[in-house]
């Protein structure tokens, strides 16, 4: 049954009130229960943004296979190989080392922490 008494749900609410801004005792730090919780946690699943990150990524090796290119061609064209050439070289062969990393690095992490 339902109680009309509104007296007694104002005083029930006041206190669920006051209960709800007392803050909590601050938990004592264990790694051993935080690991436990973690590895019951259920695994996460996709991210939202998949395909936004998926795009970036293409649009980012398209931009390097066309400055790949480019840079192969004025070298061959030039018939000489400068010192700004040989930066450009580690410059565009680190960007496409952290591409590929950034790309395959989670799904490494994924596969190895895959039971």
């Amino acid at each position: 049954m339902i109680d009309n008494n509104s007296k007694n749900n104002t005083l029930d609410d006041r206190q669920l009130s006051q209960l709800m801004k007392k803050e909590l005792p601050a938990a004592p730090a264990n790694p051993w229960f935080t690991r436990k919780v973690m590895n019951r946690l259920p695994a996460k699943g996709p991210h939202i943004y998949s395909w936004i990150e998926y795009t970036a990524y293409a649009i980012a090796l398209v931009a390097l296979i066309v400055f790949w290119c480019i840079f192969y061609n004025d070298i061959k064209e030039s018939g000489k190989l400068t010192i700004d050439d040989i930066k450009t070289c580690v410059v565009m062969a680190a960007l496409s080392i952290t591409l590929f990393i950034g790309f395959i690095a989670p799904k490494v992490r994924q596969w190895l922490a895959e039971p």
